[in-house]
């Protein structure tokens, strides 16, 4: 089987999967992942699973887990996805606010070190 639904960005690799049935989405990636860890073996890598997100955005009454390899991932509210924060609403309200909390930081050590500096 081809995996045909991942995301390939240098060492980061991300199956997903969309429909309307959460347990066709939680079967798909769990099968998408077993292929892509037999890949890894293949090559002598090995998967880390604190490196493992499981985000399920829509409408759902219970907490969702999917088994990838020996692990179980269980759902989180938000991943940090190359850089960017990605929560299970699709909002991007916490990436937002994480980037004014890093320009406030910033400009707050500027203003701190202005009397030091000269405008030439």
């Amino acid at each position: 089987m081809l995996l045909k639904d991942v995301c390939n960005f240098a060492d980061d690799t991300t199956p997903f999967f969309c429909d309307l049935s959460i347990s066709n989405v939680l079967s798909s990636l769990e099968e998408h992942s077993e292929i892509a860890l037999a890949w890894f073996e293949a090559n002598y890598m090995k998967m880390n699973a604190d490196k493992c997100h499981l985000l399920v955005s829509g409408f759902k009454h219970e907490t969702m887990f999917a088994n990838v390899g020996e692990n179980k991932l269980f759902e989180e509210r938000s991943v940090k996805l190359l850089g960017v924060t990605i929560d299970n609403e699709l909002k991007f309200d916490k990436h937002v606010s994480e980037l004014c909390n890093k320009a406030s930081r910033k400009l707050s050590c500027l203003i701190r070190m202005s009397s030091y500096l000269s405008f030439q």
